[in-house]
């Protein structure tokens, strides 16, 4: 399964990270690419939870656009790399229980 690069204006080679679960993770420069059975609605939905997350202090890559105005393509996502590791669930439930 390859992903779309064109899509979000991408070029290099995908370089594949571990994670993912049951998905494909692949890093192209400063984007990572996942594959994903999810609808375009439901990553859509993702949108202000990610902004809500931010305002409560973490750090979250959203999905990106693509070039075709869309956040799935050929079913794969785009976001930002974003650098660190996993957050611990309790460290994430303090951050939201201070808002």
């Amino acid at each position: 399964m390859t992903p779309p690069l064109g899509a979000w204006r991408l070029t290099g080679q995908p370089v594949p990270l571990p994670g993912g679960h049951r998905n494909a993770v692949l890093r192209v420069g400063q984007h990572v690419l996942k594959s994903t059975r999810r609808s375009e609605a439901a990553i859509a939905w993702l949108l202000p939870v990610a902004r809500h997350a931010e305002v409560c202090g973490l750090k979250v890559p959203a999905p990106l656009r693509s070039s075709l105005d869309t956040f799935v393509v050929d079913g794969w996502i785009c976001e930002p790399f974003c650098a660190g590791g996993p957050t611990p669930p309790k460290a994430i439930a303090d951050k939201i229980t201070r808002l």
